[in-house]
């Protein structure tokens, strides 16, 4: 989706720092999608850090899961 530059009304792409016309800086917000990855990634290291144990039988659960293993061992 593209934006307009504030100073010369230009079209510039979302990722754009600068215009390509004017040359003037532009607000460098991230996507909303970029801060929910941050939070995840900092959530997961926190619980990596703190437990690992837990993470492990949460791990093997979903592995469980993903080949259709529903109570146990296969």
């Amino acid at each position: 989706m593209a934006r307009s530059c504030p100073r010369c009304g230009a079209t510039v792409g979302r990722i754009d720092d600068d215009c390509p016309a004017c040359g003037a800086k532009l607000d460098g917000r991230k996507p909303w999608y970029i801060w929910l990855l941050g939070g995840f990634l900092v959530l997961m290291a926190f619980v990596y850090l703190g437990d690992l144990s837990s993470l492990g039988r949460f791990a093997q659960t979903l592995f469980d899961f993903a080949r259709g293993v529903r109570g146990g061992t296969p």
